[in-house]
């Protein structure tokens, strides 16, 4: 008898279709909601062959933490994404939940807290300074100007801004150059090849690259970025944005437990945690307006539904 040998996209289709995998999807959605589901990752994961790299365990659930905040995966919609990682240990694979710039903006908006919310690149001829003190960021449009043009090389930095429902608004701004150093400070994946300290004649980043993450997808990444430091320490949060910023930052280990976003992979190929999680600070902005809620770091913690995700998917893993 042959035994023929199942190919990489059989073993995910199998593990996605399997009982203990379909009972757990089952407590989190509809059925119509899990096809959808199913569907939808089965053409996420055939459109990147890094993925069936990854265990499937971490491929279902990454999609699966997207579902339990109420975002879709489809690419289509930009509300969140299921990227592969590579350990630099060992070069093996496990997937990661990451939430975009659209299921940032959906979740705010979501919570009834706020009236608009917006970030976006600054050009050169449209930043006027900022006020230490007061933290008021002044930026002005400029009709033919470099945005205009399309003069990405003009770029000097982005802002994040929001206006709540009550009134109060907050607007933060970073450069290019504060952006790139939050990026080789907390992205494993991108320090390797980018150490601190930033070179002197360092040139920029690539701002007309449209990839995912920040080698490939510098501008994505850093309006994303500006959004998540906006909202964790300015904004109302919640609990679907505290729950999102705990899976956008963590992922899921063989205990349940939530570990740094930038994960790495031991001999075994099993996930451990790395030295520190993200605690990003802009020192340049001024101290914290009392009137509006402060980050997540002093909300109450959102725990159990993260848990309760990784632990039924470790559980259907063993099935």
């Amino acid at each position: 008898m042959v035994t023929t040998a199942l190919t990489p996209m059989q073993s995910f289709s199998m593990a996605l279709n399997s009982t203990g995998i379909a009972k757990r999807l089952g407590a989190l959605m509809s059925p119509k909601q899990t096809e959808r589901f199913k569907s939808t990752l089965m053409q996420i994961v055939t459109s990147s062959p890094d993925l069936l790299k990854c265990t499937p365990k971490s491929v279902i659930g990454a999609g699966a933490k997207a579902a339990a905040i109420g975002l879709d995966i489809s690419p289509v919609f930009g509300y969140a994404c299921i990227i592969p990682y590579q350990s630099g240990k060992t070069g093996k694979y496990s997937a990661q939940f990451q939430l975009m710039v659209n299921g940032w903006v959906q979740l705010a908006m979501r919570s009834g807290a706020y009236e608009w919310i917006n970030a976006d690149a600054v050009y050169d001829d449209e930043y006027k300074g900022s006020d230490l003190i007061s933290g008021e960021v002044i930026i002005e449009s400029v009709a033919g100007g470099y945005r205009d043009q399309g003069r990405k090389d003009k770029i000097v930095g982005f802002f994040a801004a929001f206006r709540l429902l009550s009134g109060s608004k907050k607007v933060i701004y970073w450069s290019i150059r504060q952006i790139e150093i939050h990026a080789r400070t907390y992205s494993k994946s991108y320090k390797a090849n980018h150490p601190l300290p930033i070179p002197d004649k360092w040139q920029g980043p690539n701002l007309y690259s449209t990839g995912i993450g920040w080698e490939s997808g510098w501008y994505a990444m850093a309006v994303k970025t500006m959004i998540k430091q906006l909202l964790r320490k300015w904004g109302p949060l919640s609990t679907e944005m505290q729950e999102a910023i705990e899976a956008d930052e963590g992922n899921f280990d063989d205990d349940g437990e939530i570990s740094a976003m930038e994960i790495e992979v031991n001999e075994d190929g099993e996930i451990v945690e790395p030295d520190a999680p993200e605690t990003p600070t802009n020192d340049s902005e001024a101290p914290k307006d009392k009137s509006i809620p402060e980050s997540a770091e002093n909300a109450p913690e959102s725990q159990e539904s993260a848990d309760a995700v990784a632990a039924m998917f470790e559980a259907g893993a063993r099935r």
